[in-house]
Formats: structure tokens, sequence, C-alpha cells
């Protein structure tokens, strides 16, 4: 999938390796080591406008990244935040 990152404008596969060892093998949401099935997110998402430069990359888990789907990281992280008060709210009942 890094193939498809190339090109003007976009990550070289050096910036996206380089990017796995500044996230040091972590996933930047949930903080769980990756292995080979790690995606390349987008932050700012393509369809929300983002670009393919790696300023706007981040190394996921499957789940966190099928989780976070066209959202960008603040709305995700908000979201979560309100699910979590939600259910603890409810646990209160």
């Amino acid at each position: 999938k890094a193939m498809k990152l190339r090109g003007e404008g976009k990550a070289t596969y050096k910036q996206i390796a380089s990017l796995w060892h500044k996230q040091r093998g972590r996933c930047a949401l949930t903080g769980d080591q990756l292995d080979r099935s790690a995606q390349l997110d987008h932050k700012t998402p393509l369809a929300r406008g983002g670009k393919g430069g790696v300023e706007n990359l981040q190394w996921l888990t499957p789940t966190a990244n099928l989780a976070k789907r066209d959202l960008t990281d603040a709305e995700f992280i908000a979201m979560c935040l309100r699910v979590v008060t939600t259910q603890e709210s409810l646990d209160l009942i």
C-alpha cells in the first residue's frame, strides 16, 4: 500500500521507513506494537482534503485505522472520549 503514496508531493519509501522508526514501531493512536499488518493512515483523510506527504501520514494498527475511517485524529479521539464518557454514565445507572 505504501507504493501507492509515491509521486510528486507524496511520501518516499525512505520517509515512510523513517516514520516507522520515529513512531518506534508503535501505533500512533493506540500505542500498540505494530507488525507487518500495520497500515499507513492519513491524519487528515484524502477525502477531507488531506495530502500524501509524510507530514500527513502515520502508522496505525488495522483495527485503529478501520475504526478511524475518514475522521481526523481530533475527531476520532473526541468520539472515543464520548464513548467512554457515555459508558461510564450508563454504568452508574
